[in-house]
């Protein structure tokens, strides 16, 4: 947001403008933003780029489509990521891995240079949203060419493309040369069969991103797997898991080989793990 001379474009005068639909609802959509958030700073005021944004999407909630793609961008830890159809997007709650490690990075007493594996990088929001918060190296693998040149799009407007290599590869059938200090995903793990899918999800999101077999657990076994060998000692596995997985993945982790540490999401539903390598 930035500050424009212009009444119309004031988040103030929008709010209270009785020709607009559901305004606190269009904002908080647009900028991505809790009702709080706006109410805190509605003496600020709309670029205009995105008061247009805002006419289109407010009639779009008045009207009862769906808007998903309208605001073509959404904030993901602080960044702006663009988005587009046929491209994962990116949900509030993975933030919490990124908050995640960089916690456990700022307690690390390891001072050279960290180099991340991403696996299924989608928009690229997880890869970009460490880059701007580190100095951190970053190779990015996925199966979707649109999801790459999105991806390297979306670094390149955060600037920091130099440091994200995004590769068209498959998680299995991936060669890898070099060991990482830290492989983090958000990897598809809905079992075929779950009933519980919303509607917006399987209408909005990738097929491919969500599902995977063995009971929505290959994706998260071959991930296991290629860190096991491709971690440096003390290397850090993250990953997102479904909130009924828990158990299952629990059995699965080698203790001898890993110490483990699970979380929460913002719903307080188990939905991540952290591994060291020991």
């Amino acid at each position: 947001m930035q500050v424009k001379k212009k009444t119309q474009y004031k988040l103030s005068f929008l709010l209270e403008d009785k020709t607009y639909y559901a305004p606190f609802k269009t904002l908080s959509l647009l900028l991505d933003k809790d009702i709080n958030w706006i109410l805190k700073h509605q003496e600020g005021f709309l670029t205009l780029e995105e008061y247009k944004r805002f006419v289109i999407l407010q009639q779009a909630l008045k009207d009862q489509e769906d808007y998903t793609f309208l605001v073509d961008y959404k904030y993901f830890y602080d960044q702006k990521i663009f988005l587009e159809q046929g491209v994962f997007v990116p949900q509030t709650d993975t933030e919490i891995l990124i908050d995640k490690l960089l916690e456990e990075k700022k307690n690390s007493k390891t001072k050279s240079e960290i180099e991340v594996l991403e696996i299924g990088f989608g928009t690229g929001a997880i890869s970009i949203a460490l880059a701007k918060n580190t100095q951190w190296t970053f190779d990015a693998i996925d199966i979707n060419l649109k999801a790459k040149q999105l991806a390297q799009k979306n670094a390149e407007y955060n600037k920091v493309s130099e440091r994200i290599n995004f590769l068209l590869k498959d998680l299995f059938s991936l060669a890898l040369t070099k060991r990482y200090d830290v492989i983090i995903s958000n990897p598809p793990y809905i079992n075929f069969e779950d009933k519980n899918v919303t509607k917006w999800v399987k209408e909005n999101q990738p097929f491919e991103a969500l599902y995977s077999k063995n009971d929505g657990l290959n994706h998260i076994i071959k991930i296991l797997e290629i860190s096991e060998k491709n971690l440096k000692p003390k290397g850090i596995l993250l990953f997102e898991f479904g909130f009924d997985q828990k158990e299952v993945i629990t059995k699965m982790i080698d203790v001898t080989k890993w110490e483990i540490s699970f979380g929460k999401d913002l719903n307080n539903l188990w939905r991540y793990v952290l591994l060291r390598k020991k």
